[in-house]
């Protein structure tokens, strides 16, 4: 397990606030008596794997307890609110629940709104939730993103089992994943279940409705936007059992057990062409799944045999009708390798094509199993370019070629076909390590969040430029001799957890947060968004981690 890293709270605040703190520093208010129930909660994790909820920030302690750091407006998970720069707060969850995982949100992932939600995991396959979400009504204001019926005002504040429409606790979840006011989980058997609000729910009937209870959706269609995918759906795709499921934003993506990837949601489209075509069911992505086809000839065949090339397809209808007899082929097997639900904790898919996904705001990606990343733009609007990481991004060269950007294109460094072997996103950004262990970042890079520098390297991490982005792969600052095992972020930070267990991050760290979907802002009386601390400190008392960094934004530095 990782060593202990330091989360937020100062020692002044140990000794002069009335409430027990933990040994990590941390307000407990669940269970502020019980001296042995507190001495276990020590930080021995990195935050959370992925959580985009706008201001705050989700840590996991080694026994599984679950703090919530930052913005609390919409719920502390213990009953109540919390002001922002406050130690971070225990979700009440009884203490024989061990939490695995946990993810978050917010409506529009944009912190003035105030509307954050989250979603954790337990080792026994439930999801507890909290929060405020859009689509409030009667007085049960986040009903539904939180997935636990009607709730009178106030009850959204503490965490609670999200139950189904008979009111059984929902159980059996062994991977669970969101998009921006949606929670997905998936059970053993392959069921997708999902609730939550308008926009990118992924429903069976296709209807844009507000879901504040578990529907299962297994009903997949054709075409984007077409509407319902149920059985006596003229555009059906027929039933499927899930492999995995991927965080999103407004966008959401799938892979079935037949090998195939499916994509919903506000931000969804056909992945050939231009065009933001919303859907509000499981759909087949054709250009997607054509890169599959393209990639692994020898897994993806037609029932005669035949395969997608597109040097011997080579106009459009030829395509297309090679894809359609494909995927008819394909669509109700089990592709080897992809037999069986992905677990929460496999952060890569080690024997399905699909290796990682994550979809962004007006974007799509997705790694193969062969170390080939591939983006795709929906369309020009907002930062969906900056997501590509690829070459001729800049919007000049954008109208040269008008499939470049719609359709998946393989990320290369520097012009050099490049293998990755895993990848992260924050709402702004992206962070890749190569199969060589070199770490790379693209995208918005206003308070250094992309690569952990600014680009002129002479302007501090503290002055936001608004306008910075990143288009082409560039090396994380700091991190060249660093060996790098996984990527952690949240909002507007990254984290770099290296082979022996060592801590480094970069971007927002006080009163930065995410607003507008892809943008990240300094928000002065608002969120005190990630707890950094630093236990390098050689004034830091031994028991008591409790330094943050003070800084509004920080280039690369270890913190563990």
């Amino acid at each position: 397990m990782q060593k202990r890293i330091v989360v937020l709270a100062a020692v002044a605040l140990a000794v002069l606030t009335p409430v027990a703190m933990t040994s990590a520093g941390f307000t407990d208010t669940t269970h502020a008596a019980s001296r042995l129930a507190t001495a276990s909660a020590r930080l021995d994790e990195p935050p959370v794997y992925f959580n985009s909820a706008s201001g705050s920030g989700l840590w996991i302690t080694q026994s599984g307890e679950l703090y919530l750091s930052g913005d609390r407006r919409a719920g502390d998970g213990a009953g109540g609110t919390t002001s922002n720069g406050s130690a971070p707060t225990k979700v009440a969850i009884p203490n024989d629940v061990r939490i695995i995982d946990a993810v978050g949100g917010s409506t529009d992932f944009h912190y003035p709104i105030g509307e954050s939600w989250y979603a954790a995991l337990d080792d026994r396959g439930r999801v507890w939730t909290w929060g405020t979400a859009q689509n409030a009504f009667n007085g049960e204001k986040g009903r539904d993103s939180i997935g636990r019926g009607s709730l009178f005002q106030g009850e959204q504040y503490r965490a609670g089992l999200v139950v189904t429409s008979d009111r059984r606790v929902l159980s059996g979840i062994v991977r669970i994943a969101r998009t921006e006011n949606q929670i997905l989980a998936l059970d053993a058997d392959g069921n997708l279940w999902t609730w939550g609000s308008i926009d990118n729910i992924a429903r069976p009937d296709g209807r844009n409705v507000a879901t504040p209870l578990p529907i299962v959706s297994n009903d997949t269609c054709w075409t984007p936007g077409s509407g319902r995918c149920t059985p006596d759906s003229p555009d059906t795709a027929g039933k499927i059992r899930w492999r995995s499921v991927w965080n999103g934003a407004n966008l959401g993506l799938g892979v079935g057990r037949n090998g195939l990837i499916y994509t919903w949601g506000w931000d969804n489209s056909n992945g050939l062409s231009s065009g933001q075509v919303h859907t509000y069911a499981p759909t087949l992505n054709e250009g997607a799944n054509l890169t599959l086809f393209a990639a692994y000839p020898e897994l993806y065949r037609t029932g005669d045999g035949l395969v997608y090339d597109p040097k011997v397809q080579t106009t459009a209808q030829a395509r297309h009708r090679t894809y359609v007899a494909i995927v008819t082929a394909m669509k109700d097997k089990v592709l080897p390798g992809c037999d069986g639900t992905l677990g929460q904790l496999d952060r890569v898919d080690d024997t399905c094509p699909v290796r990682q996904a994550a979809m962004f705001d007006l974007a799509g990606s997705f790694l193969l199993q062969n170390g080939a990343l591939f983006t795709w733009a929906v369309n020009d609007a907002r930062n969906g370019y900056a997501f590509l990481g690829r070459a001729s991004t800049t919007d000049s060269t954008w109208s040269l070629d008008p499939t470049y950007r719609y359709a998946p294109g393989r990320v290369s460094v520097a012009g050099q076909q490049t293998t990755f072997r895993s990848y992260n996103a924050t709402l702004t950004s992206v962070t890749a390590i190569t199969a060589a262990g070199d770490v790379y970042g693209w995208g918005v890079n206003n308070y250094c969040q992309a690569i952990g520098r600014h680009l002129d390297g002479s302007v501090p991490c503290t002055t936001g430029i608004p306008a910075e982005r990143v288009l082409l792969p560039t090396r994380i600052a700091a991190l060249d001799d660093v060996a790098v095992r996984e990527i952690r972020t949240a909002a507007c930070t990254t984290w770099a957890v290296t082979r022996d267990d060592g801590l480094y991050t970069w971007g927002g760290t006080q009163n930065v947060a995410a607003y507008d979907y892809a943008w990240c802002g300094r928000y002065p009386s608002g969120a005190q968004s990630f707890s950094f601390l630093n236990v390098n400190d050689p004034t830091a008392p031994a028991l008591v981690f409790s330094r943050p960094l003070a800084e509004v934004a920080t280039g690369t530095v270890r913190v563990k």
